[in-house]
Formats: structure tokens, sequence, C-alpha cells
């Protein structure tokens, strides 16, 4: 995601205050809802659109022009104004507004012209949004299923034909209702996936990230191929805090990088190394990729965050010793042995009090899950614990600019995870609507029955298709919509 240059002074003062708004109102609703849970996430959806629009431009080479800045302004402003209709017709407060004295849940089959255009705009929002903060495969994808939608009656057998359905309804399904875009998707980035993406940016803000560096110099600076080993250690344990493998590559391959091409390794191979120690971040525990909290809404029965912890921990480490086993073979074929300068201790202090912080707020973490806390209550005490144990050191101190700096930071990593996860509810709801959920399964069941590990291959190649394009979540959770029930 390339963020736009901020041309007005008054914009980045605007883009603080509105990821301030971001992480107070999350953190707020989540734990003491006040809203109607459709109202939450149109809200939710508006504020991560318009940083959307206001941060990433329509094409980097078009980021400086006075009309796309211009066009830009326009797009966050219809973001409001659709997701507000949404919270207008369907917040009790405003009742006495709504058309024809219902909500817009109760009018299904009876939308206005208002209710259809309100919703054919907010879905070329959220495939515009998702264009610009993940690429276009997933746009043009949701595209594909509003076109299976309208077009079911004129496919082949094949393709599983189905009676069609007009525009109204498929804007309906799609938007208007919690059956797509407000559906279970953004439901888990808004009640899990952002409280730990702040959690981590606090965290970060203590100085956790050069504490974790650190700590791997110190364990491997001196081992053949020091530097790629600092850089799958650091890459791993910053995952377990950030769950993100953009900001993971963001926050440690500025030092690894240039730690490991100084050492002898080959841009390119430097480049691999920490790509892949970043993405296996998401899988290790305790804060972890976005499908694991989609697991926990979309898993039946229903398991518990404690339980995907404890099921993430062994392929997490296999992960990871796997890797650091390339990176010791690969330094010794190539003799690559320049070792890392230890870093020097801080005031004297075997464990700087970075470290503490770090650990402390991991331990708080963990300890509430174990007491059976939920995820977000857990992680939002944890925060707590975390910004109350920093205050005890100068260097750990989080000053109010700190705290700006790290809700603008969550705020813009989650964009491109809220505006994913709007367009996939385009897909599930679509998937709902027409049945495909339950027809692909019967297709692929009798392959399953014929040879278990020949359907298992099916799957792999589709989930391995499928990311090369989309964001691990997003992949989960559409094969978990459509060829979950064979493995069910």
């Amino acid at each position: 995601m390339t963020a736009a240059p901020a041309r007005s002074p008054a914009l980045p003062a605007l883009l603080s205050g509105l990821a301030l708004v971001y992480c107070v109102f999350t953190l707020a609703e989540v734990n003491y809802p006040r809203l109607t849970p459709q109202s939450q996430l149109a809200i939710f959806a508006m504020i991560g659109l318009v940083l959307c629009f206001l941060y990433v431009p329509a094409h980097p080479r078009l980021a400086g022009l006075r009309a796309m800045r211009a066009l830009d302004v326009t797009l966050a402003g219809l973001s409001v104004l659709c997701c507000g209709y949404i919270v207008w017709q369907t917040e009790p407060a405003f009742s006495a507004s709504w058309f024809g004295g219902r909500s817009l849940g109760n009018r299904a089959g009876y939308q206005t012209l208002a209710d259809t255009a309100a919703g054919v705009a907010g879905l070329a929002l959220v495939l515009e949004s998702t264009r610009r903060s993940i690429g276009a495969a997933l746009p043009l994808l949701s595209l594909f299923f509003i076109g299976y939608a309208f077009w079911g009656a004129y496919l082949p057998g094949w393709l599983f034909p189905h009676r069609g359905y007009p525009v109204e309804r498929i804007v309906a399904q799609t938007f208007l209702h919690t059956q797509g875009v407000f559906g279970v998707a953004l439901g888990v980035m808004f009640t899990y996936v952002f409280l730990f993406v702040i959690f981590g940016a606090f965290l970060q803000i203590t100085g956790a990230t050069r504490f974790i560096i650190d700590l791997a110099q110190r364990l491997f600076g001196g081992s053949p191929g020091g530097p790629a080993k600092v850089a799958v250690l650091s890459s791993g344990l910053l995952g377990s805090l950030s769950g993100s493998a953009v900001a993971n590559t963001a926050t440690t391959g500025t030092f690894t990088i240039p730690m490991m091409r100084s050492a002898g390794f080959r841009a390119e191979t430097a480049a691999g190394i920490e790509a892949a120690a970043s993405s296996g971040g998401a899988l290790v525990p305790p804060v972890m990729g976005a499908g694991a909290y989609m697991m926990l809404e979309i898993v039946q029965p229903p398991v518990t965050y404690l339980q995907i912890i404890q099921a993430a921990l062994l392929p997490a480490v296999l992960y990871y010793v796997a890797l650091f086993l390339y990176v010791h073979f690969y330094a010794r074929r190539l003799a690559v042995h320049q070792p890392v300068a230890p870093p020097a201790t801080r005031g004297g202090a075997l464990v700087p009090f970075e470290g503490l912080v770090f650990l402390t707020g991991l331990a708080a973490l963990m300890v509430l899950l174990f007491l059976g806390y939920t995820a977000f209550r857990a992680v939002s005490l944890a925060l707590g614990a975390v910004i109350v144990i920093s205050t005890l050191h100068p260097r750990t101190r989080i000053d109010p600019r700190s705290a700006l700096a790290a809700v603008a930071t969550a705020s813009r990593d989650m964009v491109p995870l809220v505006c994913a996860a709007a367009c996939v509810g385009i897909v599930i709801g679509v998937v709902t609507l027409t049945g495909i959920g339950t027809r692909l399964p019967a297709a692929i069941i009798p392959l399953a029955d014929q040879s278990l590990l020949l359907a298992l291959v099916v799957i792999m190649l589709c989930s391995i298709v499928l990311g090369m394009g989309l964001p691990s979540a997003v992949t989960y959770l559409l094969l978990a919509t459509l060829i979950g029930p064979v493995l069910g």
C-alpha cells in the first residue's frame, strides 16, 4: 500500500484525528457496545474507506495531481454518505426517519430506490478501495461473483446455474444486509484483528522492536550466517506481536537486509530470507494473522483463541526451525561468516526495560487467555498493562505524540485488511444468495469419497493459486466458505 503525499497542511492532522477516533471507537464498541452490530460495522468500514481514499492514491503516478486529490476527497465523502446511510436506516435512535417505518433489515424485498442507490455506490467504493490497497485480484473475483449472481440463468450445467437475481436483490444481499460487506469477515476485523494490531503498535512504540533485534544479535550474531539468523529470529518474535507480514518486513527488514548484504548474501537472497521470515510471523502466537481470528467465527463446533494458539504453536516452531536450518547450511556452503557486533547493553541491564515491557505485554495476554477471558477483552486489558508499565521508565514512556504515532500506524496497517474483508463479504453474500456454497462441495464430495488424498491435493492447489494473488486471510475465508464443508 503506497501512501499519497499530503499536500494540504490540514491533511496530516485530519488523518491523525481519524486514526485516533478509529482506535477509540473500536476499543469502546468492542468492549462496551452501544450500537447495533450492523451500525458498528458500517462506522468501522466508513472510517476505513475514508482512510484508504486519503492515504492511498488511485495510482502512484497520479498521486501529486490536484484533480486526483479532489477525486480522493470526493470518494471519501461518498463513503461517509453510503455507510452513514446504513447507520441512519438501521440504528433505532433514527427510527422516526426510517423509510416505511421499518429498519433496513426489516424491509427485505421492499428496498427503496435510495436503498439501491446507496448500495450500488457502496459496492463501487468497496471495490475501488480494495483495488487501491491490495490490487485488482480480489475486486475482479468479486465482480465475477456478482456477474454469476446476475447471469446465473444463462450458465451451462457445469458452471452451477441458478435462476438469476435482479440488481436490487444482489445489492441488498451484498451491501444492505448483514450477509455481505457487513458480515462475518468485517466483523472479525472489527472484533479481533484491529485490537491486536493496536496492541502490537503500542508495544513497538515502547521499543520492543529494538529489543527483539538486539536479542537476536546476542544469540546468533556470531554464528555462521549470523545476520540471516538474526533476521529469522527477529522477524519471528516481531510476528508474535504484529501478526502482519508487511509490517514485519517493513520494521525488521530495514535493519536485517543491509546486515545480510554486508555479510555476503546476495540482494535477492537477503530479501527472500526476510520475506519468508516475516511471512511466518503470522503463524507465531499470541498475535497471529487475520486468518486465526476468522476461525473463531467460522469453525464449528466453536473453538477458543487459546485452542487456536495451541494448534498453531508446533507448525510455527517447525516453520522457523526449517528456515534456520536452510540459512545455516546455505551460509556454510557459501562460507558466509561475518559476525554481527553485539549491541551495547543499555544502562548496565542484561535485559533492558524495553524487554520487560515486551515480555510483560505478552505474558499478560497469555495469562488472561488462560484465565478464560475472550480474545478481545484479553488484548484490551493487556494493552492497558503495556501502557501502565511503560510509564515506569523514560525510554519506554508513551507521550501523546508517540501514542498518536502508534494509532496512526495501527490504522494505516488496518486499511488493506478492512478493504479486503469488505470486498470478500461481497463474495460471501453471493455464495449465500445463490447456494453455490452447498452445491460446489456436493460436487467435490464424490471425489473425496473415492480418494481423500486427491481431494486434499485439489484443495491445496486451490489454496496455492488463490494465495498467489490474495491475502492469506481472504484465501482462508473463501476456501472455508466454498470448500470447507468437504472436510467437515
